[in-house]
């Protein structure tokens, strides 16, 4: 069973992940798709929807996984504002890293200016 995980904070874009993941709950049998946060707590998009992190980061090992998904965001500099976050993301920063798919400014400024994976996602083996 491959693993994915969306990395929620305040602001999100649902939209931006909405599809893929519905596309991976069709794969139900293949996938499992888990979110994830700072906090195990509801996290409020940009469009007022509410989604709630399964697991915290402390939960979760991002480099165990198949599929690591962004959302994107207005204004980037919300989550990057919790060291957390960035902690979470500087640790996709090796060689070894999961496949991501999401938002290029947080993974650019967090790699300290290298995207650390910009794969189109239809070259991703779903």
């Amino acid at each position: 069973m491959k693993q994915a995980l969306v990395m929620l904070y305040p602001g999100f874009c649902y939209f931006e992940v909405a599809a893929l993941t519905e596309i991976l709950a069709f794969k139900e049998d293949e996938w499992t798709v888990t979110t994830v946060g700072a906090d195990r707590q509801n996290y409020l998009g940009e469009d007022g929807l509410q989604v709630l992190a399964e697991k915290s980061f402390s939960q979760v090992d991002p480099l165990a996984v198949d599929l690591m998904i962004l959302p994107g965001i207005d204004n980037y500099h919300v989550p990057l504002a919790d060291s957390r976050n960035v902690a979470f993301l500087r640790q996709l920063n090796t060689a070894s890293r999961p496949n991501y798919c999401g938002n290029v400014q947080l993974t650019s400024i967090v790699g300290q200016g290298r995207v650390i994976r910009s794969d189109p996602i239809y070259r991703w083996p779903l």
